[in-house]
């Protein structure tokens, strides 16, 4: 059922030189922590590679962001993608990955919205139509850039505040 060791030493030296290798790996391989992180480590999509089972790991994929930053939840299982916490720690280091989280929810989570456009303020795009017209969600977006107005409602983007700080 395992690899041996001797045909783990080149699929790992492939891996860790190419990312994409991991998808060619024997199944055993595609579930070893160690080689999927290398993976991670080059390219978030890394994740998507992995066996079902490792994407399903809370902590394996928990690590996984840790080294290969927030965008590497869209490889995780929905189950993962549907951990409030996970979700959020995700969302914390990179905005943008409130578009890969399962849940609908979260896009209509005040909280969620305002930390991912606080990294990141394309995350806007992915909010629910009411936090769209949040002026405060809003004006913390078009703090970091004003072409985030083309993701509110026109209501919004005649607010003398949000055009002023736009």
């Amino acid at each position: 059922r395992g690899v041996p060791p001797s045909e783990c030493r080149p699929w790992r030296a492939a891996v860790a030189r190419d990312w994409r290798h991991l998808g060619r790996a024997p199944p055993a391989l595609r579930g070893d922590r160690q080689t999927i992180l290398e993976a991670v480590r080059q390219d978030c999509r890394a994740l998507g590679l992995a066996s079902k089972k490792a994407r399903g790991d809370l902590g394996l994929v928990r690590e996984a962001l840790r080294v290969g930053g927030g965008m590497t939840l869209a490889g995780a299982t929905e189950t993962v993608r549907s951990d409030r916490d996970l979700v959020l720690d995700a969302v914390r280091m990179d905005g943008r990955a409130i578009s890969k989280a399962f849940l609908q929810k979260y896009r209509e989570d005040r909280e969620f919205v305002m930390e991912a456009v606080r990294q990141d303020w394309r995350a806007l795009a992915h909010a629910s139509d009411e936090l769209k017209s949040d002026r405060d969600v809003v004006l913390e977006a078009v703090k970091q850039d004003w072409k985030a107005l083309q993701f509110a409602p026109e209501g919004v983007c005649k607010d003398r505040e949000v055009m002023t700080v736009a």
